[in-house]
């Protein structure tokens, strides 16, 4: 806005794509994953689930995410989402695949491997956990922090960027120190120990600013001048 004037509008995030209708395909993988997912929590009964939606990445911070499942006995790790190759595997800071073996055989990691498809799948996903975790290293947006607005869930992430910015500014959840594993222990133990209902005001003023309608009515004011 500073370097070019007016005028300057603020357009919302597209997070996702609209919702369609499952295909019969894309229904019976629901019904997979649900059994799978079940499953899996059954088998980690008193752990907290922690969501690590996307694909495996360096940016998204996955090396983190085993180090925080790996040294928290407490919880147990969710991915959905594509595995990482050699190339994503050479930038981690530490060698995944004896986390990723150890913790599978503890029976603490479920992990998808297949990109996620609809909207009811990451819904099923979402709803399996309290409080959205990401270590995300890019700290300059998330769409999977709206995506978990979406699904009202409250968000704990870098103190950087837009994503540290957005979780003060609109009180939709808290931070901890940029890629500091320690400190992320101690402020979700925090979270998870608290009252989380404060924080479904802010979130749905928050989503509401990216939800399907925002989007809409951003370009119908815009393009037609409405």
């Amino acid at each position: 806005a500073n370097w070019f004037g007016p005028p300057v509008y603020w357009m919302p995030e597209i997070s996702r794509p609209p919702a369609t209708e499952e295909t019969p395909d894309e229904a019976s993988e629901f019904g997979r994953r649900q059994g799978e997912l079940s499953a899996f929590l059954a088998g980690n009964t008193g752990r907290e689930p922690v969501l690590y939606f996307g694909d495996a990445a360096y940016y998204k911070g996955y090396d983190l995410f085993l180090e925080f499942i790996a040294a928290n006995p407490a919880t147990a790790g969710i991915h959905p989402g594509r595995s990482y190759d050699e190339k994503q595997r050479s930038y981690f800071r530490c060698d995944v695949e004896p986390l990723r073996t150890r913790l599978k055989a503890e029976g603490r990691l479920y992990e998808t491997n297949a990109y996620v498809h609809t909207q009811r799948l990451k819904a099923l996903f979402f709803g399996a956990i309290r409080v959205y975790i990401t270590t995300h290293r890019l700290a300059l947006s998330s769409s999977t922090v709206i995506q978990a607005a979406e699904f009202g869930k409250p968000v704990l992430v870098p103190d950087r960027g837009l994503l540290g910015h957005r979780a003060r500014a609109n009180r939709i959840g808290r931070v901890y120190r940029y890629e500091d594993v320690g400190d992320l222990r101690r402020a979700a133990d925090e979270m998870w120990h608290s009252d989380l209902s404060e924080y479904a005001g802010p979130l749905d003023n928050f989503w509401c600013k990216f939800s399907d309608a925002a989007i809409r009515s951003f370009f119908t004011t815009r393009l037609l001048k409405t």
